[in-house]
């Protein structure tokens, strides 16, 4: 499963709690996400629309009030939901651009570019934080985006799916 759709449906299930500040780690076929940012309404929410195996696993590696695991299963019924949902509701580009899915989107099609096996993103609502380990390197990566950068980004890809990534070396 591709990082951008991935993080794109995590991004969805964020936004639905109000999540502003977050770490998010891709483990294997899974990701992680934790944050301190949760209200009990909001954690309630979250987890409403999580399995159960989704709460056990992100139980086991709780670091924070908020630790969730999301699974291919997971991301793939969850993408299923959203695209219900996008079905009934119209929204234009530019205000797609400014959601927190579609710069996760966004983010996650870097990751792609560059091939990146496993990551830890640490995200404020005024940057991004990114440690990359790139498919069959040894060497890890830092890469820190502003929130200008990122929604340059998500209006290049709006415009162009190809070029220069800002995640490549």
């Amino acid at each position: 499963m591709i990082h951008a759709k991935s993080l794109r449906v995590i991004g969805q299930v964020l936004e639905t709690a109000g999540v502003a500040m977050f770490e998010l780690e891709k483990h294997g076929r899974y990701y992680v996400a934790w944050s301190d940012s949760l209200n009990n309404a909001d954690e309630w929410i979250v987890r409403n629309g999580l399995t159960r195996e989704v709460l056990e696993a992100g139980a086991r590696g709780a670091k924070a009030h908020c630790s969730l695991c999301f699974g291919p299963p997971d991301i793939s019924r969850l993408d299923a939901q959203s695209r219900k949902n996008r079905r009934h509701r119209f929204s234009s580009s530019m205000q797609a651009s400014s959601n927190l899915s579609q710069r996760l989107r966004t983010l996650g099609d870097q990751l792609d570019r560059i091939e990146a096996s496993a990551f830890h993103i640490f995200w404020t609502p005024d940057s991004v934080s990114v440690v990359i380990l790139p498919v069959g390197e040894l060497t890890i990566e830092t890469k820190t985006i502003n929130a200008e950068q990122l929604q340059q980004l998500c209006l290049q890809r709006r415009f162009r799916r190809t070029g220069p990534g800002v995640l490549r070396r």
